[in-house]
């Protein structure tokens, strides 16, 4: 088998590009992938290795952004309880909140393992062990919009490259 970038239609891929370039998201990767590497430095150095052992083992890889140690991202408009199984068991992911809500009455991230509820307004972002922390969101207002972009590396790419 061989890894591989995911293929999108043309329409969708220009207008990826255009959202990734927007200055924004290039200072959301930056600060994740940062504070990622200055609090967890053994394992952030473990992200990096594999990431360029994968993309070295096949330079048709791209990395999806340059300024982030996480192989895949993902927009979430609708959080239901979950883990996600894929994941590096012990890996962290960033979720990063956005949107215009009142995060006083919902929006809320539920980290249901360990029994919290956290008011988590947009323009924030959290690291946490997506895979073994059952995680979830409480509804917002008809009249809000709320989405989070994830970044997260799949626990197969690792097991791949080792």
């Amino acid at each position: 088998k061989r890894s591989g970038n995911l293929v999108h239609s043309a329409r969708n891929a220009k207008e990826l590009q255009n959202i990734i370039k927007h200055l924004l998201f290039q200072r959301i990767l930056g600060f994740s992938s940062t504070t990622f590497g200055k609090w967890l430095p053994n394992l952030y150095r473990y992200y990096t290795e594999h990431l360029q052992a994968l993309q070295a083992h096949d330079p048709r890889l791209q990395q999806n952004f340059a300024n982030s140690v996480w192989a895949l991202a993902a927009v979430n408009f609708v959080t239901k309880l979950h883990a996600d199984h894929n994941n590096l068991p012990f890996g962290w992911c960033s979720v990063t909140s956005l949107g215009e809500f009142d995060p006083t009455k919902g929006g809320h991230l539920v980290l249901w393992t360990l029994r919290l509820v956290i008011e988590f307004p947009a323009r924030s972002t959290i690291m946490l062990l997506s895979a073994i922390i059952e995680h979830c969101n409480t509804p917002i207002g008809w009249e809000e919009i709320r989405c989070s972009f994830t970044q997260y590396s799949g626990g197969w790419l690792f097991h791949w490259v080792e």
